[in-house]
């Protein structure tokens, strides 16, 4: 940018659309509907098929923030005498780009009996980039794709074609520029990430905003879609158009698997000031040759921004139809219950066994007729009722569908009542110091509420009223020992969905190696796992410590850590992730052999946290030190579920945090926001001392400049060095901090909230 008043303006001059049908047989046969074989035949209408693609994206390459998106498709589909169009605008878009008044359509061009078909522009496009964030002298990159197809399942006496002129080809003349010089690419570039989202609303929903809800609660798609490969679910926004809103759109798995059937998706769906929508999300559906029944996967809006709300329809179940022969009838049944006391809104259950969510009304909920005999159901409550706060449990909420509708999951609310101080219904006082001699190392909480603790050597569990729970171990407590060795050590705990309990850490007092071990829910050693109730994992034969455990919805065990590479061109230390089947072998699919090493800064890498992400991504925190010294940084890494590096993640799938103003710092917990944003709890120096610390970046890695100060939120108990232990995320989207306060010389709890 030369002058302060540069000006920018692409303009789409030309997009034509051409389909010619002159064969006599309607409707077409089957035959030439292969990509909808086994829906209604009336649905066929794509075996004639020009459709064209536009994606404008503009970015400050000062800051990495692509400020501005437009990107849609749009097509004209059908066969003789049933010609159609239609357009959409990409989810994520940061302005709307077209609409079906965009353009003209001529069902019957010749008076033939409709045999010949056109669509054209009315008049072309002008997009004007808003260039007045970019500073005189900065640079911004504009990156324009444009892509036409055409595809033809009619055959014999038909035609088609797409054109869309490119908006910089030479005779179009219609990239307008102004007090801009072409320069080429920098070197390098801070990581792209989108635009930032619609602010939260100040007050409550505004109804001039309108409502974001799915077009349809039921869409169908083929296994064999023709639009690059996508499945297409519109989203839209009724009642009002006031102000930039947004909504988060997940996928779950129902029937269908992601990364088997489909690809996952997580997308924030946009809509612009005054503009009503639709917005079009694309949900890549993966084909096979297998002939399977139709499968489904359950689509849930969440998390409105902007002043807008949720409509009704909020929750859908997208269908994909097999193309590979007659199906086989399933029997499908839904797991459902009742609702008692709810006053407040925003109540969302989640089955954590199959990852289905389900929003509830004042008195009934239900996840839709998805399950089949023999799946496991687990019944959470993934978001709490907000206005006026609300504490909602679960009774009755796991079991085994066994040939007919489950029906009896009761959800009961009780008013929120916010006190602040220890539970003094707890223990003594709100404090209990029974059993686990040596400290808790690690909690986890069962569904019943009952708490699991470990301490390096021994497994724990308690009641909500903070004594020993006698009947699990013995007397309360069960040993921990991976290989029997006194030096063992654990360092983190998970629950399976079946209630089994599973413990990482430490095997072996040289050359220790990853130690992974499962308890029955009575606290026994689980006989079906590993050798022993026990694996040990050792990744280049030195020293590997596992310090965290997560479980896939599949059952799958992921475990973090650290692994010291000793050969000569090794690097130090470095992350290291396990994933290990239900039985406890190593997932030969996961990295090599089920194991991964990551080099994050060059010398010392320990992982110490690990979350999932609801796309199957894996997310590992930790401390990243190029020099192996006493001034470590946060690092983080996330890995595709097939364990390689996400490559759209920092720079190839990690991050090593610098931060403003902290001369030394590392993460020891990790959380994944719903809008896949990045939380880690943070032992950092801030002035002159340790204090409690949340660090948040952003889904590409980038931090999150507008969390806190400069990325980080930091709270003192006083002047001496405090040390932050972990971290969690409350359903309200507040973060709790929790570590040692040392209070005087004293080592206390200290607790803060963000």
């Amino acid at each position: 940018k030369q002058i302060p008043g540069a000006s920018l303006e692409v303009t789409l001059s030309q997009l034509f659309f051409e389909g010619i049908d002159g064969n006599n047989d309607i409707p077409p046969t089957e035959s030439q509907c292969l990509q909808m074989r086994n829906v209604t035949f009336s649905v066929c209408r794509q075996e004639i098929d020009g459709s064209a693609w536009f994606t404008l994206e503009v970015t400050n390459v000062a800051t990495g923030i692509k400020f501005l998106k437009a990107s849609g498709a749009v097509d004209l589909a059908g066969h003789r005498a049933a010609w159609d169009y239609n357009t959409d605008v990409d989810a994520d878009s940061t302005m709307p780009l077209w609409n079906l008044a965009s353009f003209q359509l001529e069902r019957d061009f010749d008076d033939d009996g409709g045999r010949h078909a056109t669509v054209s522009l009315v008049e072309p496009i002008e997009i004007p980039i808003p260039l007045d964030q970019i500073g005189t002298g900065q640079q911004v990159k504009v990156h324009v794709e444009v892509s036409a197809d055409a595809a033809n399942f009619r055959q014999r006496e038909s035609y088609v074609s797409a054109y869309f002129r490119d908006p910089v080809e030479q005779q179009g003349a219609v990239v307008t520029v102004d007090g801009l010089k072409a320069v080429n690419p920098p070197a390098s570039a801070k990581p792209e990430q989108p635009a930032p989202s619609p602010a939260p609303c100040p007050t409550d929903a505004d109804p001039a905003a309108g409502t974001i809800a799915f077009a349809d609660a039921a869409p169908v798609t083929p296994e064999t879609p023709l639009r690059r490969g996508a499945a297409t679910i519109l989203v839209t926004r009724t009642g009002g158009t006031q102000g930039e809103v947004s909504a988060l759109l997940t996928t779950a798995d129902g029937t269908a698997q992601a990364g088997a059937d489909y690809v996952a998706v997580m997308t924030e769906v946009r809509f612009a000031d005054g503009e009503a929508g639709p917005r079009t999300v694309r949900i890549p559906i993966l084909n096979d040759t297998v002939q399977e029944p139709d499968e489904t996967v359950a689509l849930t809006l969440s998390r409105p921004l902007g002043c807008a709300a949720l409509g009704a329809q909020a929750q859908a179940v997208l269908t994909i139809v097999d193309d590979d022969g007659p199906p086989t009838p399933t029997t499908m049944y839904d797991v459902s219950g009742t609702v008692t006391g709810l006053a407040g809104t925003g109540l969302v259950l989640r089955d954590v066994a199959t990852g289905r969510m389900a929003s509830a009304t004042e008195t009934s909920f239900s996840f839709g007729r998805q399950y089949v005999t023999g799946e496991s159901y687990e019944v959470r409550v993934d978001s709490q009722p907000m206005n006026p706060r609300q504490s909602c449990t679960v009774a009755n909420g796991m079991g085994t569908i066994a040939d007919h509708d489950v029906t009896d999951v009761q959800i009961t609310c009780v008013a929120d009542t916010v006190v602040a101080g220890l539970d003094t219904s707890f223990g003594s006082g709100g404090k209990s110091t029974a059993g686990n001699a040596g400290a808790v190392v690690a909690l986890a909480v069962q569904p019943d509420g009952k708490i699991i603790a470990i301490g390096p050597q021994t497994l724990a569990r308690y009641t909500t009223a903070g004594a020993l729970d006698t009947t699990f171990g013995t007397a309360g407590e069960a040993p921990i020992r991976f290989r029997g060795d006194t030096s063992d050590q654990a360092q983190g705990v998970a629950i399976q969905a079946d209630g089994k309990i599973v413990v990482v850490g430490i095997s072996g007092a040289t050359n220790q190696d990853f130690a992974i071990s499962r308890f029955t829910a009575a606290g026994q050693p689980d006989p079906d796992f590993g050798h022993g109730a026990a694996v040990a994992t050792d990744f280049a034969g030195s020293t590997d410590r596992a310090a965290a455990v997560v479980i896939q919805a599949d059952g799958r065990l992921v475990v973090a850590g650290q692994a010291a590479d000793p050969s000569p061109s090794g690097t130090g230390t470095d992350f290291a992730v396990a994933r290990y089947t239900a039985a406890g072998d190593l997932d030969a699919s996961f990295g090599t052999g089920g194991k991964v090493m990551t080099n994050v800064a060059g010398s010392s890498d320990l992982g110490y946290a690990v979350a999932l992400q609801p796309d199957g991504n894996i997310v590992v925190a930790g401390h990243a030190a190029a020099t192996g010294g006493d001034s470590p940084d946060i690092g983080l890494a996330r890995y595709l579920p097939s364990g390689a590096p996400d490559e759209v993640f920092g720079t190839h799938g990690v991050v090593h945090a610098l931060l403003t103003g902290i001369d030394s710092d590392e993460a020891n917990g990790v959380a994944v926001q719903p809008d896949g944003k990045i939380v880690v709890s943070s032992l950092g120096v801030v002035g002159a001392a340790f204090s409690f610390n949340a660090v948040r970046f952003d889904a590409a890695g980038g931090v999150d400049l507008g969390f806190g100060s400069s990325g980080v939120a930091s709270a003192s108990f006083g002047a001496q060095n405090q040390y932050p232990r972990g971290m969690a995320l409350q359903a309200d989207g507040k973060i709790v901090v929790v570590g040692q306060n040392p209070n005087s010389g004293m080592g206390d709890f200290g607790v803060v909230r963000f």
